[in-house]
């Protein structure tokens, strides 16, 4: 018997293997017209940015994982852990020009995404600490911020970088 791929292997571990297991429901395929989920944009987004180097180094950029529903004993936990309500999806810790630490980037499905109360005041917070902190909608945003912020980097400067954002549909600024 020859294996044709994911779902045929999954059926053969499911009825050899495990067969007191149900097989899984299998997702739903994103239709071509559908919009990307977030999870989807801040995939290409985070592939984008890797590829990027400075000083020969890939740009050090990572996801902070703190959304998504949670019952209250995990959320009491990630509390005491120092989990804070608001804080961005990623953050890049190669600053973009002189003058920034780093920088705390939300990532928006859609134009009509909103920025919570606690997503504004941990970004005003971290923008007074020297941080770029930037809201960015829709996958086009997203990736044009990508540009905005490190192609050229070397030759850009704060002034720069934030009239570029400002003149940018759905990419914002927190301050």
């Amino acid at each position: 018997m020859t294996i044709s791929g994911v779902k045929d292997a999954m059926q053969k571990f499911y009825t050899e293997r495990a067969p007191k297991m149900p097989l899984p429901k299998p997702k739903k395929k994103r239709k071509s017209g559908d919009p990307l989920s977030e999870e989807q944009i801040q995939n290409r987004v985070v592939s984008a940015l890797r590829k990027i180097r400075v000083g020969g180094k890939p740009l050090f950029c990572f996801h902070i994982p703190m959304g998504g529903k949670r019952d209250a004993v995990a959320a009491s936990r990630l509390k005491r852990s120092g989990a804070i309500s608001g804080t961005p999806d990623l953050l890049i810790l190669n600053p973009p020009c002189s003058g920034v630490k780093g920088v705390f980037w939300e990532l928006k499905k859609t134009t009509a995404g909103r920025v919570s109360e606690s997503q504004a005041q941990f970004m005003s917070r971290a923008s007074d600490l020297g941080f770029l902190c930037v809201v960015a909608k829709g996958l086009d945003a997203n990736m044009k911020l990508v540009e905005i912020l490190y192609e050229g980097k070397d030759t850009k400067s704060r002034n720069q970088i934030e009239s570029e954002i400002e003149s940018t549909d759905g990419i914002s600024i927190v301050t």
